[in-house]
């Protein structure tokens, strides 16, 4: 439903998915308030003290490795719907805490990677390159090449967030380099799409010309209205 371009049904199911695998997600402001401090309080204590809170949960790895992935497609509709910072940043911290406590993991990458691009919204630029370099480390490690091209696609994005044209394109690079031949439609336009992006921030009117065909072509293959 995320990718056919539903974000209502899509979130509805995912957040479904999450209560029944973990906790339900904050609905109103009180909630989402008591849930924001919680999990940020507990990134904060897994940043200090890692040794204590990574890996703790790897019994149950297989459940709360769908938890993060759940979380993450969760912060991408929040993030293009334009909702509030405190919703995006609650699903961040979540997916992040159980990821680590799940230990090493694509699905753990892919949460530092989404971190990082939060932290560098907040302007947390040290934070975020922390988050970013344990994300690329991981994906490398784990021989993923779906979910490290996931890491260097949100590079790109945080690159373009700092307003640095070339090295998001460089990121970019990396990202098609390590995509291959995975075969997934919906991330390779996604990429896609973040390259043709940086070409019209840049002012390459001509280099974003066929990037954004190639994100066309993948849409009207899917069939994504969006």
């Amino acid at each position: 439903q995320y990718f056919l371009g539903d974000f209502d049904r899509s979130r509805k199911l995912l957040e479904r998915a999450v209560c029944r695998l973990d906790r339900p997600v904050p609905q109103n402001a009180l909630p989402l308030a008591r849930g924001l401090l919680t999990a940020t309080a507990t990134q904060v204590a897994h940043l200090v003290l890692p040794g204590r809170f990574r890996d703790r949960r790897r019994a149950e790895k297989a459940v709360l490795d769908e938890v993060v992935d759940g979380y993450k497609i969760l912060g991408q509709i929040s993030y293009l719907n334009g909702e509030s910072p405190a919703e995006l940043v609650y699903v961040e911290c979540a997916s992040l805490n159980i990821g680590e406590e799940a230990g090493s993991s694509p699905a753990l990458a892919t949460a530092l990677a989404n971190a990082a691009g939060v932290a560098s919204l907040m302007n947390l630029r040290r934070l975020a390159d922390r988050y970013l370099a344990r994300a690329v480390q991981m994906g490398e490690a784990e021989g993923q090449s779906e979910a490290l091209a996931y890491v260097w696609n949100i590079n790109g994005l945080i690159e373009a967030q700092r307003g640095g044209w070339r090295k998001g394109i460089a990121a970019n690079d990396r990202a098609l380099e390590a995509f291959g031949e995975i075969g997934d439609y919906n991330l390779e336009a996604e990429i896609w799409q973040t390259r043709s992006a940086l070409h019209l921030f840049a002012g390459d009117f001509r280099g974003a010309e066929p990037c954004w065909t190639r994100t066309r072509e993948f849409a009207a293959r899917n069939e994504n209205p969006q």
